[in-house]
């Protein structure tokens, strides 16, 4: 539903109007239970689109979205507190909500963790469960470059 009036409004309005106006849709549709909106929202106040950068904010959107079950936003947390030079970077955090999102269905969290997991990234490097979860997210998202070129790493058990 949100895809909709957002497209709305990036094809009526520049970029950063847009991005205002986003902000400002989000939050109403919040109001009204739309649950995806929570995500949403905590990705404009990461990446600072429309608002300005805040990762508490953003830390904030994505809790009340993965608290109701939405899985992007466990993936986002997971992102958030794995990103090198997060002022919110907290390692055993960004795993935790990587699992939580893959037990929610998420494939792509099967991708980061299995990065972080190749890395040694936020977590002790573990190349076997890297390799089978990187194989999980290379088959559901093939377009992915850095997952397929992070599973041929895990297979050849290259460090990084």
């Amino acid at each position: 539903r949100n895809d909709m009036f957002i497209d709305i409004f990036n094809m009526t309005c520049d970029q950063e109007k847009a991005d205002l106006h986003t902000a400002k849709l989000l939050a109403y549709l919040i109001d009204n239970g739309d649950v995806s909106s929570l995500n949403n929202l905590g990705y404009l106040f990461h990446f600072g689109m429309g608002v300005e950068t805040d990762y508490d904010l953003a830390v904030y959107w994505h809790l009340r979205g993965a608290e109701a079950g939405d899985h992007y936003s466990m993936l986002s947390l997971g992102k958030i507190f794995s990103e090198k030079n997060s002022p919110r970077w907290d390692g055993p955090e960004a795993i935790k909500w990587f699992e939580k999102a893959i037990e929610h269905g998420d494939d792509w969290a099967k991708g980061e963790l299995g990065h972080c997991l190749l890395c040694g990234r936020c977590v002790e490097r573990d190349f076997v469960r890297a390799e089978a979860l990187l194989e999980e997210a290379v088959a559901v998202c093939p377009d992915r470059k850095d997952f397929a070129e992070s599973l041929e790493r895990a297979r050849n058990r290259e460090e990084i």
